[in-house]
Parts: structure tokens; C-alpha cells; sequence
């Protein structure tokens, strides 16, 4: 949504100077909104994911190593 959101709102300084304006442009502003707001959201899903399944692998790791150095 933050994605999404910055470049909503950035487009018109952006897009305005070079003389893209109208109904259609903010239509297509809107639409490449989504779209980036869409794969950062599952860039980030991604990241969390990683570090969850990372966090699992380190404590069985560390619980295997335990156990070999017990016997």
C-alpha cells in the first residue's frame, strides 16, 4: 500500500512537467500503482518468509549439534 501509495502520489510532479496529463494518464498512474504495489507486497512476503524458515533451520541446527555433542 505504500508503494502503491508514493507513486500515486509522486506521478503528477513527475509525470506533469513532461506534459503527460489527463483522464488516460492517471488511469495508466493508477494501474502501474497496483501493479508495483503488487510485487513489493510479495517482495516483502518473500523477505518474511525467508527469515521465518531461516529461524526454524538455525534451532534445528543447534538442537542437532547439542545432541551430538551429549553423545
Amino acid at each position: 500500500m505504500i508503494a502503491k501509495y508514493t507513486l500515486l502520489l509522486s506521478g503528477p510532479f513527475v509525470l506533469g512537467p513532461m506534459g503527460i496529463s489527463g483522464p488516460r494518464a492517471a488511469a495508466n498512474l493508477e494501474a502501474v500503482a497496483e501493479i508495483v504495489g503488487f510485487v513489493v507486497f510479495i517482495i516483502v512476503v518473500r523477505k518474511i518468509y525467508q527469515l521465518v524458515v531461516g529461524k526454524k533451520d538455525k534451532q534445528k541446527n543447534i538442537a542437532s549439534e547439542s545432541i551430538e555433542v551429549k553423545q
